[in-house]
């Protein structure tokens, strides 16, 4: 056992998280593939590379490869305005100035209501705020412009070209397979379910071994999805002081080492994606429980401190890995609801 699937045991021993998906990839072909624990507290099954997951926020990324293809064929503009005066680029960017806006999931099939009802304007349009809202409006612009759901044109152009056949945006608990990781909350019990009406910001289901591809597609320039440039652009900052590129985090490491990440927290689940183009090198941390993020600090501390030696304590709190307690887990997240 290497150094990070110690760190992921432990990890998960000390924070109560039943399972785990891992992949560590050295290049853009040298992958290991590592699962811990169990599908649910309660069961028996074991987690695969196969296991689907709740990606979270992780959403965001894959969505915006499906609005970056409408502007590579030339059906939109990143300068196109989409809602009173915003963007394309502000949306996908977070500088639109909307409020925070979350998405506590549903069952299935309840009626998520209206994707508008909670955009409004609350801060400076160029400030960075995330939030929901720009990718809701995201996902109303690629089904106006597309003639399709928002779930079928992701599937078509994008989930299934780069290899990704088992991810869906359109997942309820009626076509879940066995082998679907059920979420638990902070107290360790499972979470119904749950059906995400803002698909473009929280509502993938996917598995590890389609979240490599995805890597993969980011290492090498698109996979034959995207050309190499729109890559890029997505994966620079959308102005210097911005901490954002277009559906990714931007952050700069010492060595001039710049981590492409984005984080993924639904109820019951925590999820992480980092990419570090320079040296081909990228990792995926999926995770069923509320407390997961204790399991993603652990694991990609240990993989940057195996990159550049020394982590900043600025970085640290940036990626939230700084050690915290069960209780500061949980109030950190209460406080970031109630926003």
């Amino acid at each position: 056992m290497n150094m990070l699937s110690r760190a992921c045991v432990n990890a998960l021993e000390d924070s109560g998280t039943p399972g785990a998906a891992m992949a560590v990839l050295e290049t853009e072909t040298d992958v290991e593939r590592h699962t811990f624990g169990l599908l649910c507290k309660k069961g028996d099954a074991s987690v695969r590379s196969s296991t689907l997951f709740q990606a979270a926020s992780l959403s965001k990324p894959v969505t915006a490869w499906g609005v970056m293809k409408l502007v590579q064929t030339g059906r939109l503009y990143l300068e196109d305005t989409v809602y009173e005066g915003l963007t394309v680029r502000h949306l996908l960017s977070h500088t639109g100035g909307l409020a925070p806006v979350h998405d506590l999931g549903i069952r299935p099939h309840e009626g998520g209501g209206d994707l508008l009802t909670d955009v409004r304007s609350a801060h400076p349009v160029g400030e960075f705020w995330y939030t929901n809202a720009g990718y809701s409006l995201l996902q109303i612009l690629i089904e106006k412009v597309s003639e399709r759901s928002f779930a079928d044109y992701l599937y078509e152009e994008i989930l299934e070209p780069l290899g990704m056949k088992h991810s869906s945006f359109n997942l309820g608990s009626d076509q879940l397979v066995d082998d679907a990781a059920r979420g638990h909350d902070y107290l360790g019990l499972q979470v119904p379910v749950l059906w995400h009406s803002q698909q473009a910001a929280a509502g993938l289901y996917t598995t590890l071994d389609d979240l490599i591809r995805f890597a993969q597609a980011n290492l090498n320039g698109g996979g034959g999805v995207l050309q190499p440039d729109m890559v890029a652009l997505m994966h620079n900052r959308v102005e210097r002081p911005i901490p954002y590129g277009l559906g990714y985090h931007i952050l700069t490491l010492p060595n001039s080492t710049r981590l492409i990440w984005h984080s993924g927290h639904n109820r019951g689940f925590r999820t992480w994606i980092g990419l570090v183009p320079k040296r081909q090198k990228a990792l995926v941390v999926l995770t069923n429980s509320d407390y997961g993020q204790s399991v993603i600090a652990e694991v990609v501390r240990n993989w940057l401190e195996l990159m550049i030696d020394n982590v900043p304590d600025s970085a640290k709190q940036t990626l939230d890995l700084l050690p915290k307690t069960r209780y500061q887990r949980y109030q950190q997240d209460m406080s970031s609801l109630q926003r």
